[in-house]
């Protein structure tokens, strides 16, 4: 999960101090690591030098908006920035960042590199922010955010910290030492960093996340705010099951925002839930078409690398929910290609799928391919839907497992499939049991709901 914009931090050597000592330092560290539960990418060395020197007065005044996650429309955290431009008494911009209540000030310096401008951060005023005795042990670090503004329109992506360590050798960027131990912490020289920045920022996957903001009081932040706030409308109501309220809202939403992909899926989710899978596909397919008219280089969030194999998946639910389930099937083995290391979920439903086609044999050889590939966990679960493993024992050997919405949802629909509607609407009823760490958004809560709606109506 990627941290919200506009946390760079001093960041301590591995022993500068006692142990205890350092445990109370941790409480210094920005609070926007609590929220997130994740550091930004930090850099030790600037990448800012003056052949990489850039300019964007655009950018000066007062802006509000949303920090997004890459999988969702949904605010993940509100914030407004104020910039000001370089001045006789200071050669960076100033950047002061306000979210939950507090404000913190920043010292900004405009890049440009692999034809993209990015905003590297650093504090302002370090001593201000930490006490003496830690600022003798720290390193102050860097964080750069890819820039674009268009019109009214500011936008900034932080790095990913997930492509840093999956992607860059250990010995010459990453530091995995320090006080947070899943960090990312580039270490290499400002040369190094550039010319690495320069070669990966076209790629998708390089950012995680972006700061969508409207300059303030003009007509494109009001309609964020409004998008906003009923997307974070429409995300509440899936997710506590009030599935009627959450079809009224995204329903306004996608007219609000037609060209925006994450509304449709929002509207589907909803359609889905209210056992109206034909319009849940024509919407799934509307999201397809604007994610392909986006510019490559500018894709919208819903719209990153894992967007074909989610679709996919989603087409393959409606199917499911419809009962079209040759096609259900083709569209789970479309989205298992799409994701390496599949989980088993898509092997799973495209069997599920199999079974209620009467296509046993073929099911039987994707179960068999869900076994190898889910050694625990799911792969007890394609156990018992190949008939090696009783509902009895499958509630034995893995009791928190069954408790999961999934799990229960693909129970209710082997039921299903073998005749027995009463147990079937039994699991599909604890699948949307209230639970306090349930959230009934999940393409299995919305078959729940809809296969309920079905067996109420014979």
């Amino acid at each position: 999960m990627p941290v919200p914009p506009f946390a760079p931090f001093v960041r301590v050597p591995r022993n500068p101090l006692p142990s205890a000592r350092k445990a109370a330092l941790l409480l210094l560290l920005p609070l926007v690591l609590v929220i997130s539960g994740c550091p930004p990418v930090e850099t030790v060395n600037s990448l800012y030098s003056e052949k990489v020197k850039a300019e964007n007065p655009g950018i000066v005044g007062k802006w509000n908006g949303y920090f997004v996650l890459s999988s969702g429309l949904a605010p993940f955290l509100q914030l407004s920035l104020e910039i000001s431009a370089p001045d006789d008494g200071r050669s960076s911009y100033g950047v002061t960042v306000t979210r939950m209540g507090g404000s913190t000030e920043y010292d900004g310096h405009i890049i440009s590199l692999g034809g993209e401008q990015f905003l590297e951060l650093s504090p302002h005023n370090s001593e201000s922010l930490y006490d003496k005795e830690f600022i003798q042990h720290a390193v102050v670090t860097h964080s750069a955010y890819r820039l674009r503004l268009h019109g009214d329109e500011l936008r900034f992506a932080p790095l990913s910290a997930d492509w840093m360590k999956s992607n860059l050798p250990n010995d010459q960027y990453l530091n995995r030492g320090g006080i947070i131990a899943e960090d990312a912490t580039l270490t290499g020289s400002t040369e190094q960093l550039q010319k690495m920045v320069a070669e990966h920022v076209s790629e998708p996957a390089f950012f995680e996340g972006e700061a969508i903001l409207g300059r303030e009081e003009s007509v494109f932040a009001a309609q964020l705010d409004s998008t906003y706030a009923l997307a974070g409308l429409v995300q509440a109501a899936l997710a506590h099951a009030d599935y009627p309220l959450a079809l009224e809202w995204s329903t306004a939403l996608a007219k609000l925002a037609p060209v925006e992909p994450d509304a449709h899926r929002l509207f589907a989710k909803s359609l889905l839930a209210a056992n109206d899978p034909s319009a849940a596909r024509a919407e799934i397919l509307a999201t397809n078409d604007l994610c392909r008219k986006m510019d490559t280089r500018n894709p919208p969030l819903f719209c990153g690398e894992d967007w074909v194999s989610d679709q996919h998946f989603a087409l393959g639910i409606s199917d499911f929910i419809a009962r079209t389930y040759s096609s259900a099937a083709q569209e789970m083995r479309l989205a298992a290609t799409h994701v390496p290391g599949s989980s088993g979920s898509e092997r799973m439903w495209e069997a599920l799928a199999l079974l209620a086609s009467k296509k046993e044999q073929e099911a039987r050889e994707i179960l068999v391919k869900c076994e190898t590939e889910n050694s625990s966990g799911k792969g007890k679960f394609c156990l018992f839907l190949e008939g090696k493993l009783d509902i009895s024992h499958l509630l034995a050997e893995d009791p928190v497992a069954v408790r999961s919405g999934e799990a229960q949802t693909i129970i209710g629909s082997w039921y299903l499939n073998s005749g027995d509607a009463a147990k079937a609407r039994d699991w599909f009823q604890q699948a949307l049991a209230k639970r306090d760490d349930t959230s009934y958004d999940s393409f299995e809560c919305l078959v729940a709901s809809a296969r309920l709606k079905q067996l109420a109506a014979k």
